[in-house]
């Protein structure tokens, strides 16, 4: 629930600062910190920041590359929906 969160206010913020480098590194360092809190395997943590940082990368990729089309809403919330699954299906 909290990933949703942080996700929605990085999508908030992307509107406003188009720069998906920027904003995939705060993300991934944002959910690091928690995961660094919550979780005792610190392997686990760092290899889910690898991919975490990726797959935001690419998120806000394509949400700046379809920004005012309607693609956007598309990726917006299809792309989320694929990634908490496909990490729920990790654990």
């Amino acid at each position: 629930m909290l990933g949703i969160f942080l996700l929605v206010v990085f999508v908030k913020v992307s509107i406003h600062y188009q720069n998906p480098l920027v904003l995939a590194v705060g993300y991934t360092l944002a959910t690091f910190v928690l995961n660094l809190i919550l979780v005792d395997d610190i392997s686990m943590v760092i290899a889910a920041g690898f991919i975490t940082m990726a797959t935001m990368w690419l998120y806000f990729w394509l949400l700046e590359r379809f920004f005012e089309s309607s693609a956007w809403w598309l990726v917006m919330i299809g792309f989320p929906i694929g990634y908490f699954i496909l990490m729920g299906l990790m654990e």
